[in-house]
């Protein structure tokens, strides 16, 4: 069971960092991906797709 959260959070992770950072959201996409996720998985995957992209610009801007 441990397994399989884990990877569907990868996999959510995933589909949600592809459109984190790279410009407009398209709405429909949005609201496709998360009328078919879980609410826990939804929460999470933003979580760690904004965690990363906060490490990124952190890491952009150190001297």
């Amino acid at each position: 069971m441990q397994l399989l959260s884990a990877d569907l959070l990868c996999d959510t992770t995933a589909e949600c960092g592809l459109s984190m950072g790279l410009g407009p959201i398209c709405l429909d996409e949005l609201m496709f991906w998360m009328e078919k996720q879980s609410l826990q998985l939804i929460t999470l995957a933003v979580q760690v797709a904004w965690t990363t992209l906060m490490e990124g610009v952190e890491a952009s801007n150190t001297p």
